[in-house]
């Protein structure tokens, strides 16, 4: 709802015909007058009487069928004319079916008031100012606004004036009372908060206000030095906010170690951000502030969240913020080596485990034995298997079959796809695996039919395999397969004898 707001005469005066004044008027059925290039109820010369008679004149107005609500919210431009010079009596008051809301009591002396604005030339008038009311309000029939005056002098030395008047009807969670009012020049008090906390008041205790330099939260003035609290990520430093060095959050200084927070993902160890703190470490939120730390102060935190003296192989001694961490050195796919290595697989014959979700790759022989390929643990690795021997801290001894599943591994330490003849074939182990023996011994030719003999005479065929300066000499003896002979007695003539 709006009511005095027009700028010309005709219209001001159209609308102040529905205002009264408690008052006889000087001017009889004229209660607005011009002050400045404003028109104006009240003003110079408009209400009778002096002292006492002239004092408490008000004037008033009632609004009828209003919305529903449960607050008013109300705005009006106050014109101070001439002396008000009294501390204690020069002044107003807004009273809203009859409760008095309250006042302001200026002076024409005030530094402030320059310029006769308007009525008697001999003074200055302070400037005018506009003032903010809520008040608690329900009745939705009529409500009363009534401006007070209250001076000790008549209208032609001090009056008051006002004009534009702004009424909201509105429902909040909390209605209140409060006043408070916006000049271009100080108020003695009630100065409006401003609106936003990035401003502050210009000029001070005013209610109009500007904004901060950008680099300043809160401020007493609009220059990179009259900062007066900070926005995250910087430091406040003689009037000023300056940068944190980032990650910090808030810090009390631009270095790396002088954070006292950190921005989000971050973890503050003493006064240094840090990006991680991975179990085993701990982190702690207080307010804003989240630190991280050690479960074990003096001792290395192992990786499944128990402390230690000592980080030994195959654990990865490392200092993570400051702390010192044992680390389970592979990614969580992988295998961890008794030699610190991280493999995606653990072949047979090694033996695998997991523990806390980690997975091991162990050797699982002595130091002084072989690893079979079937994962058993002997004192030896005879030939035809072959020695295989892996890093040498610690030695780790394998003893492997070196032929393809489907093979068949010969003494002398061939791989075969078959066995055959009069030599042995053996299965053996889990997983399987095949052999093909020579079971003679010594000097013996082994014969086609399986049998050691000592000897292999003709028309028997010798045939000797592996090297004669090793053990690996086998003797084996085959049967001929052709045993047809053909005699000739006499020429061009034959007998076929058979045997």
């Amino acid at each position: 709802m709006y009511d005095l707001e027009s700028v010309t005469k005709f219209g001001f005066e159209q609308e102040a015909y529905s205002w009264a004044c408690s008052n006889a008027l000087t001017t009889t059925g004229v209660i607005s007058s011009k002050c400045g290039s404003d028109y104006i109820i009240g003003g110079y010369n408009i209400v009778a009487g002096s002292g006492a008679a002239y004092s408490g004149h008000n004037f008033y107005k009632s609004y009828y069928s209003l919305p529903a609500h449960n607050q008013i919210k109300l705005s009006i431009k106050i014109f101070p004319v001439d002396s008000w010079d009294l501390a204690t009596n020069d002044g107003f008051s807004i009273v809203i079916d009859g409760t008095t809301i309250g006042g302001w009591v200026v002076t024409y002396t005030s530094p402030y008031a320059t310029t006769s604005v308007c009525g008697n030339t001999l003074y200055n008038e302070y400037p005018a100012f506009t003032a903010y009311v809520t008040f608690p309000h329900t009745n939705t029939n009529v409500v009363t606004l009534r401006i007070y005056g209250y001076f000790n002098e008549d209208s032609t030395n001090e009056s008051l004036g006002f004009r534009d008047i702004t009424m909201t009807f509105e429902t909040v969670a909390s209605p209140a009372t409060t006043i408070c009012g916006i000049n271009t020049v100080p108020l003695p008090d009630k100065a409006c908060a401003c609106p936003d906390p990035h401003q502050y008041q210009n000029p001070a205790t005013s209610g109009t206000c500007s904004g901060c330099h950008v680099s300043c939260n809160t401020c007493n003035g609009g220059l990179a030095n009259n900062c007066q609290s900070c926005f995250p990520q910087s430091y406040y430093s003689g009037g000023q906010c300056l940068p944190c060095s980032s990650p910090c959050s808030e810090c009390s200084g631009g270095a790396l170690n002088q954070c006292t927070s950190c921005i989000a993902g971050y973890f503050l160890v003493g006064n240094t951000c840090y990006p991680t703190c991975e179990f085993p470490l701990t982190s702690t939120t207080s307010g804003a502030v989240v630190t991280c730390d050690t479960p074990c102060s003096g001792s290395f935190a192992m990786w499944d969240g128990s402390c230690s003296a000592v980080c030994d192989p195959p654990f990865d001694p490392q200092t993570i913020n400051t702390f010192s961490v044992c680390t389970f050195p592979c990614d969580p796919s992988e295998y961890l080596y008794w030699n610190t290595s991280c493999k995606a697989t653990c072949p047979g014959p090694l033996s695998n485990s997991i523990i806390l979700g980690r997975k091991y790759c162990d050797y699982q022989c002595g130091s002084t034995q072989w690893l079979y390929w079937d994962g058993s643990c002997q004192n030896s690795c005879d030939f035809p298997l072959s020695q295989r021997i892996e890093d040498p801290t610690p030695l780790q001894n394998f003893c492997d079959y070196p032929c393809q599943p489907e093979e068949f591994l010969y003494w002398n330490g061939s791989c075969k796809a078959s066995c055959p003849g009069a030599l042995t074939m053996r299965i053996e182990g889990s997983p399987a695996r095949n052999y093909c023996d020579y079971l003679c011994t010594g000097s013996d030719f082994l014969y086609w039919d399986g049998s050691c003999q000592g000897s292999c005479d003709f028309p028997l065929s010798q045939r000797i395999e592996g090297d004669t300066t090793t053990d690996t000499v086998k003797l084996v003896v085959e049967e001929k397969k052709s045993r047809n002979i053909w005699i000739f007695s006499q020429p061009n003539s034959s007998t076929k004898n058979q045997g």
